[in-house]
This record gives C-alpha cells, structure tokens and sequence, in this order.
C-alpha cells in the first residue's frame, strides 16, 4: 500500500514537472519573440507619437522641455523633409492660437525650413539644453491672463566655435489650462571660446 502512494505521487511530481516545463518552453517562445518584434523609437519618432490631446505637457516648463526636443531633433541632421514637416506641426500645436493666428502652418513650417538650412550651412548644432528649474519659471498674470516665463539656455557648436544662448519663453493658460506658447526671445549670447 505505501509503495502505491508512493508511485502516485512519484506521478503527480513528474506530471507536475512537465506540465511546468511545457509552460516554461511555450511563454519563453513568447516572450522571446515579443522582445525581438519590439523596437526602440527614435526622439523624432518618440515625438511625432506623441498625443498632444491626451498627453500635453502639464507645466510651463515641461511645454519648453518638449519644444526644446523638437528644435534638437532639426540641429541633429537626422531629420528628412517629412520629419521636418511633421515635427513643425507638432511644434506649431504648442503655439498659443494668438501666435499661431499670426503664424499659419504653412508660413510656420517655411520659417522652421529656412532656419534649419541656414543652421546647416552654419554648420550649427545644439549640443546640450538645459531649462530653468521649476523654482526659477516666473508666474504673473497680465490683463486677467495667466502668464509664465521660462528659460532656457543652449549650448551650441557652430563650426570650432561655441557659444552659450538664452530663450526666454512667455506662455499662457489656455481654457484647458494648458500652457501655451505666446512669445519668445533671444535674451542674449553668454559665451563664445574658439575649440
């Protein structure tokens, strides 16, 4: 009698076994294959995915951080006519719709071009961006607007020269009370050293 209790559960275990190899070699496949299949975005990819109607940046200083990637994007060189196309309009949604009324898509978009290909005869590239701290974005309410400054400063390589700019970046809160692009200037040119 114990030697029959002690075959079924010899049986139970090696069943039990292979049952849970089984399920290991099916899921390993799986996933396997799941990670093969699956690709990093690029940043311009990245970007262009991005759902400005469900996912908008929720602060002043994330709008500028998320705008700050696009421009980066146009210095990098990677970008086709597509991309650049594509990325002005993206670029072009976090403009307040006073500016945009001002700027259409399409002269928005030809602006965006003329710039990149000036930058590329330059031979300009934006190295690093760095954008102010939560703590130095400047809040102000200006006739009954929410308004919020913010800068940001790019270091950039132009040839064997580098120099340090800053943007300063006015916004205001739409009805949505989402962040908008009004105004934006170049504040001034901090350094230049010769490589």
């Amino acid at each position: 009698m114990k030697k029959a209790i002690r075959m079924v559960i010899v049986a139970i275990i090696m069943a039990g076994l292979i049952v849970g190899y089984y399920y290991y070699l099916s899921h390993r496949n799986t996933t396997k294959a799941a990670e093969e299949t699956t690709e990093e975005l690029t940043e311009i990819e990245d970007i262009l995915t991005t759902d400005l109607e469900n996912d908008y940046p929720p602060s002043p200083r994330e709008v500028i951080k998320f705008y700050d990637r696009i421009v980066s994007c146009y210095y990098s060189g990677e970008c086709s006519k597509e991309d650049i196309t594509n990325l002005s309009q993206v670029q072009w949604a976090l403009l307040d719709p006073q500016l945009q009324e001002i700027n259409p898509i399409a002269t928005f978009a030809d602006s965006v071009n003329a710039d990149i290909e000036q930058n590329q005869e330059m031979k300009r590239s934006i190295i690093n961006v760095t954008v102010c701290s939560s703590l130095d974005v400047e809040y102000k309410t200006v006739q009954g607007d929410d308004i919020a400054i913010v800068y940001d400063t790019y270091f950039m390589k132009e040839g064997s020269s580098f120099e340090n700019t800053k943007q300063q970046y006015a916004l205001r809160q739409d009805e949505d009370k989402k962040w908008r692009i009004i105004a934006f200037d170049l504040s001034n040119v901090n350094t230049t050293t010769e490589d």
